[in-house]
């Protein structure tokens, strides 16, 4: 594997493929995060379009996203669908036997063999509906508000790295996590490096061993340094127990808003 990582600089960079998905698909993030785990040469870089800015700095139209998977190669040329799985194969070894039947079919029924499926897969509005891909393109940014949406509680906030990088990011509160966690395309744009790897346990006591690094945080309530998780393709920013109480603040649970915490002395 390490052989396979070992490609040319300039090589790597031209090979590098952007994927934009929809984060809001379970079955496209079970889908990314299987990708990935084959991607031994690392030159695909899966990014959730629901993200904040995402679309903005790709220049893509929300509607088209929504509508079809879309690859964006070095040179900044953008495809979608059945083509962007052929892009993707074509960077995964593992994945070459299945070239010829991808390319194949995409020659044989275009688009409309991936545009069937896509339209059957559920997509979650956050803290709203379950609706189908074609329902979801008529859903306005303006419906998912920050805010408490059906008892989950949104953020805005900004993260930054050690080199004064800044990435706006909207965040689940989830005060039932220890650590807050950026998902894989913020803490990559931050510069985030591993400082070390802790063992987590899911909600059905699953232990799960992610890299831990750190930032600085600015939340509207107050601002500071802060340990994070560095996240893996499909993981959705979560805002964590432990940053709450570095900025001294607490999830009211009958409000669902940030507000200071009583502080002891002693």
């Amino acid at each position: 594997m390490g052989a396979l990582r070992s490609l040319p600089g300039r090589l790597r960079r031209a090979a590098q493929l952007t994927v934009l998905y929809d984060g809001w698909c379970s079955l496209c993030t079970r889908s990314v995060r299987r990708l990935s785990r084959l991607d031994l040469l690392s030159l695909v870089q899966f990014v959730s379009f629901r993200h904040p800015g995402v679309l903005e700095r790709y220049r893509v139209d929300r509607a088209r996203a929504e509508r079809r998977v879309l690859g964006i190669d070095a040179r900044g040329r953008i495809r979608e669908g059945a083509d962007v799985m052929v892009q993707i194969a074509v960077r995964l070894p593992l994945l070459w036997p299945l070239l010829p039947v991808l390319v194949v079919g995409r020659l044989l029924v275009g688009q409309r063999l991936y545009d069937a499926l896509a339209g059957r897969r559920a997509v979650l509005v956050p803290g709203s509906r379950v609706l189908s891909c074609k329902q979801s393109i008529h859903v306005s940014p303006a419906e998912v508000q920050v805010g408490s949406l059906m008892g989950l509680t949104f953020i805005d906030g900004t993260v930054r790295g050690g080199d004064s990088k800044e990435v706006t990011v909207r965040f689940l509160v989830d005060s039932g996590a220890t650590y807050t966690l950026l998902p894989q395309d913020v803490w990559r744009q931050l510069g985030l490096v591993p400082r070390r790897r802790v063992t987590f346990s899911l909600a059905d006591g699953t232990p799960v061993e992610r890299d831990v690094s750190e930032c600085y945080i600015i939340l509207p309530q107050g601002e500071g340094h802060t340990p994070v998780i560095l996240g893996e393709p499909g993981d959705v920013a979560l805002l964590g127990a432990v940053t709450l109480e570095i900025l001294g603040l607490v999830l009211n649970p009958f409000t669902r808003e940030l507000q200071p915490m009583r502080m002891m002395l002693a």
